[in-house]
């Protein structure tokens, strides 16, 4: 249970995976949309239920029993967040922290060469007009769920990582005028 979950987490939200120091889908990026959020619920629902039974049992061994309880209290906020609150929905911090958190770790950390590492940081950053496009059909019509505050701060975050993409990502290319010439385009 626990195994299968940390794939589909890894898989659903491939920067976290990265964060994590896990770089298979170190060239994607989230798909979030309401269909991906959906099928992300579902995912927890269905962990929960299959936990509950197991921790009812009462006879597992205890380093199983507080990993499943572990797991079980992951479900259950993510089942908070995208069930009852709809985070996606009604918090836009969700969105700019991902997109703007996008490609960090790719450009800052060195657990692979720098040119394969920002191969997959410019294939991710093409992918970010999609992502920002289903942050705007997810918050659409949720003015009165949203706090001004929240709405205040994403406006002054979003700005300063467009302006990082058209003006300073391609500079981690150096001298490679190929891979500049691609992070330009892809930012």
């Amino acid at each position: 249970i626990v195994d299968d979950y940390l794939e589909s987490y890894f898989r659903t939200f491939p920067t976290r995976a990265t964060a994590a120091g896990r770089h298979e889908y170190d060239a994607e990026l989230e798909d979030l949309s309401s269909e991906a959020r959906d099928a992300w619920l579902a995912l927890n629902q269905a962990t929960a239920e299959r936990i509950e039974p197991a921790l009812a049992a009462g006879d597992l061994e205890p380093e199983l029993a507080r990993d499943l309880e572990l797991l079980l209290r992951q479900a259950e906020r993510q089942i908070m967040d995208y069930g009852t609150l709809d985070r996606p929905g009604s918090y836009p911090l969700y969105w700019t922290g991902i997109l703007g958190n996008a490609t960090v770790f790719l450009l800052v950390r060195d657990h692979l060469p720098a040119a394969e590492r920002l191969d997959s940081a410019t294939r991710r950053a093409t992918a970010i007009p999609r992502l920002a496009a289903q942050a705007i059909e997810a918050l659409e019509g949720s003015g009165d769920r949203m706090a001004p505050e929240h709405c205040e701060m994403a406006a002054r975050q979003a700005p300063g990582t467009a302006r990082f993409y058209r003006q300073g990502f391609a500079e981690a290319a150096g001298e490679d005028d190929e891979l500049r010439e691609r992070m330009t385009a892809a930012g």
